[in-house]
């Protein structure tokens, strides 16, 4: 078996503690022992004010889907996912390519009913998590034109804030600007222009420089 261990520490651990690491590479490293599996060694020191960049993880999970690899190993989850809902996206991710997660510090490995059940339940979770952004959002744009505050104009009109946020932050978790799409479909999530959510308008909305005023 062919497994990618992907190590992970901040700047600031990487500075102050040499240990968190070399920790991380002996758990995985007897992981890939005892299963008879071959490891690749992935190690990215991530700047802790960006947490949600972090290309070397991209590189791993898009070698997964190519079918380089057929497991990403961790040697704790929150060095994978920094949210249930970061994790639901990985595993979906995992399940539609066919690869396997491994988190040593929850025993928790998809190939196992164990597994799975705890992924169900984290993934539950993670769905809880975009249903309740999803209504705090339509709320919230139902008390702004209550208010009588003007979502955009005709020209160079923008979709509030918050929808735009919440756009970022999964497109930076891995979820595919097709499932944003989707996902933004079934909150009824409007467009600027009142018309269905596609992967190109989402894909318009990242390319355009980020909005300062997040109110």
């Amino acid at each position: 078996m062919q497994a990618i261990g992907y190590l992970r520490v901040s700047t600031s651990e990487q500075d102050e503690n040499g240990h968190g690491l070399d920790a991380q590479r002996a758990a995985v490293s007897a992981w890939a022992l005892q299963h008879d599996a071959e490891l690749l060694e992935v190690v990215e020191v991530a700047s802790g004010k960006n947490v949600t960049h972090r290309p070397k993880l991209e590189a791993a999970l898009g070698m997964l889907d190519a079918g380089a690899a057929d497991a990403i190993v961790v040697a704790k989850l929150d060095r994978l996912a920094r949210s249930t809902q970061d994790f639901g996206a990985i595993i979906e991710r995992a399940d539609r390519h066919a690869w396997n997660i491994v988190a040593i510090d929850f025993n928790l490995d998809l190939r196992t009913p164990s597994g799975r059940l705890v992924a169900n339940v984290l993934m539950s979770v993670a769905q809880w998590e975009r249903e309740t952004i999803g209504l705090r959002t339509r709320e919230g744009l139902a008390a702004a034109k209550a208010k009588g505050v003007k979502l955009g104009g005709p020209r160079g009109r923008r979709i509030p804030a918050p929808v735009e946020r919440r756009i970022r932050r999964e497109h930076a978790q891995g979820v595919s600007m097709n499932e944003i799409a989707n996902r933004l479909e079934e909150d009824g999530v409007p467009t600027a222009y009142g018309k269905r959510w596609h992967a190109s308008s989402v894909r318009a909305i990242l390319r355009r420089p980020e909005q300062l005023t997040l109110r």
